[in-house]
């Protein structure tokens, strides 16, 4: 596939991603609000934000990290301006030598269909995709994989070796039923109980046929409240690929709800999409992190600035705090 309609697959599926972020007040569209955590030893509040605009792209505009600054509002008589010393800023796509294992920015785990539905020579072509994305992405991450056929099988810890990533990816073959629903759930499970605090944590996953032998649930509406319910509380995008005319696209698209991504494609063949579109939101995410102090309890909004070069500056995008997120 070509990269010019690989980037307009990306930015298709990226408003689809944007439009429900209306409904939290947003007014601007420059920034996605992937994330955001505060902790109260650190005294810091940590956004990941992802890039929606040249104006903020980290490659297309890399001074921006630079003029980057943010206003807190607490309310209409408590506001502070934090300058772009005091902040500490790092752009996930930066993070590509050997080094930067040391810092894990991201984590997330890789949920593989390997029902019998999907031939050898498919999941090998499928695997090859994989692991050049693997190859790809910034270092500062954990990963997991899980693979499922009639049930759930966890392969790997979240780790950082990408050769025991490469290793489980590569085992031979399981065969059987489509347990999509216990799978997802197994994936967000992990997630939420993973060790310490990371800024971003995702899902990635790709199904080609209906569940037939999921046993936690009894149907979709249950399975898909289940998911909206961690996603949300635990700020856990799900980016998902239903291939063939063997899923109910619009079923899957509700799994991943206002809070991710769904890709139909028509084979697996195209599960490049899927990567490709993964790969893109990681790069361009900025993980900012904002000193707090006892003046800022009760901040209700975040305000992504610019500093211009006469001074002044510019709202590059407003972020309303999710409770979770406010100190």
């Amino acid at each position: 596939m070509t990269c010019k309609r690989l980037n307009r697959v990306f930015r298709i599926v990226a408003l689809s991603f944007l439009l429900p972020t209306m409904a939290w007040g947003q007014t601007m569209f420059n920034m996605q609000r992937l994330a955001c955590h505060y902790s109260p030893d650190r005294g810091e509040l940590i956004l990941a934000m992802m890039s929606m605009s040249e104006q903020t792209h980290p490659k297309d505009n890399f001074q921006f990290r630079y003029e980057l600054e943010v206003l807190l509002e607490v309310n209409a008589e408590r506001k502070s301006l934090v300058e772009n010393g005091d902040l500490r800023i790092a752009v996930i796509g930066d993070m590509v030598r050997e080094v930067d294992r040391r810092h894990t920015l991201f984590r997330f785990n890789l949920v593989m269909d390997e029902s019998g539905s999907i031939d050898n020579q498919s999941l090998e072509g499928a695997r090859k995709i994989i692991t050049n994305f693997f190859e790809r992405i910034p270092v500062s991450y954990q990963a997991q994989i899980i693979r499922f056929t009639d049930s759930p099988q966890v392969l790997t810890p979240f780790t950082n070796d990408r050769d025991v990533l490469l290793a489980a990816l590569n085992q031979p073959r399981a065969s059987g039923g489509t347990a999509f629903y216990d799978a997802m759930d197994q994936a967000l499970t992990e997630l939420k109980q993973a060790e310490g605090t990371v800024p971003l944590q995702f899902t990635v996953g790709f199904t080609d046929g209906q569940d037939t032998t999921s046993q936690r649930f009894t149907n979709f509406d249950d399975f898909k409240r289940k998911v909206h319910m961690v996603t949300r509380n635990e700020q856990m995008p799900i980016f998902l690929a239903g291939i063939g005319e063997g899923v109910n696209h619009k079923l899957l698209k509700e799994v991943t709800g206002s809070f991710g991504f769904y890709v139909p494609l028509k084979s697996i063949d195209e599960i490049e999409n899927l990567f490709e579109i993964v790969a893109n939101s990681i790069e361009k995410t900025y993980i900012i992190s904002i000193p707090i102090s006892s003046t800022h309890q009760g901040l209700q909004t975040v305000y992504i600035k610019r500093r211009k070069s006469n001074g002044k500056h510019e709202t590059i995008q407003d972020v309303p705090l999710s409770p979770q997120c406010v100190p």
